[in-house]
C-alpha cells in the first residue's frame, strides 16, 4: 500500500467521525429543543393568569404551541387573558394554532374570548391551518380591533369566501398591510390569486 493510498484512508475516516459528531450533536441539540419547548410551554403556561396584571405589549408563540399542548379550554382562557391585556400590540401565533384538521377548533377557541381590542396593531396567524370555520370567528375580534395596522393569514386554507370575509370585516379598519401569500383562491372578477 503506498502512502497516498493511507493518506486517503485515514481522511476518509476522519470525514466519517465528522459525520457521526455532526449527527450526535443534532439529536443532542433536537432534544434540547424538545426540552426547551416544554419548558417555554409550562412557563407560559404559569404565567397566563399573570397577563391582566402586566404591560404586555408582544406575546409570541411561533411555533410553540402545538393544537395537542392546550385543550380547546386552555386556548379560550388565552383567548380571554389576551383580551384583558390592554396593552398588547403585537401578537405572533404563526404556525401555533394547529394544522389543517384542528385549526378551525382551535382558532374559534382562541377568538370566542377574544372578540376586540383597542392595543393591537400587528397581528400573525400565519401557517395554522384554519379555513372559513376558522376566519368566521376571527371576524368579530377584526371588526373591533380599531388599531390593527397588519394582519398575516398566510398559508391557511381560507379559500374565497374566507378571504371575503376577511376583507368585509377590515372594510372600515386602520389596516394598512393584510399579508395572504400560500392561499389558493378563486378568480373574483378580474382579480386573481394564488400561492407561491
Amino acid at each position: 500500500m503506498d502512502p497516498s493510498d493511507v493518506e486517503r484512508m485515514r481522511l476518509k475516516k476522519q470525514q466519517q467521525n465528522a459525520q457521526r459528531n455532526e449527527k450526535d450533536t443534532a439529536k443532542e441539540s433536537t432534544l434540547e429543543d424538545d426540552v426547551n419547548v416544554s419548558e417555554e410551554l409550562r412557563r407560559v403556561r404559569m404565567l397566563w393568569p399573570e397577563l391582566t396584571k402586566r404591560t404586555l405589549t408582544t406575546f409570541r408563540a411561533r411555533g410553540l404551541f402545538r393544537s395537542t399542548d392546550l385543550s380547546n379550554e386552555e386556548w379560550e382562557q388565552l383567548g380571554r387573558d389576551l383580551a384583558n391585556c390592554n396593552q398588547l400590540e403585537s401578537l405572533n401565533l404563526e404556525d401555533a394554532v394547529g394544522g389543517a384538521d384542528v385549526g378551525d377548533c382551535k382558532t374559534s377557541f382562541l377568538f370566542r374570548g377574544w372578540t376586540k381590542s383597542s392595543s393591537i396593531k400587528d397581528m400573525d396567524l400565519g401557517c395554522n391551518g384554519f379555513g372559513l370555520e376558522g376566519v368566521q370567528s376571527i371576524v368579530p375580534f377584526l371588526q373591533n380591533a380599531s388599531n390593527l395596522k397588519y394582519l398575516d393569514v398566510k398559508g391557511n386554507n381560507i379559500q374565497s369566501e374566507g378571504f371575503n370575509a376577511i376583507f368585509r370585516a377590515l372594510r372600515d379598519s386602520q389596516i394598512e398591510e393584510l399579508y395572504c401569500a400560500k392561499l389558493y383562491l378563486q378568480p373574483i372578477g378580474n382579480i386573481r390569486f394564488g400561492g407561491c
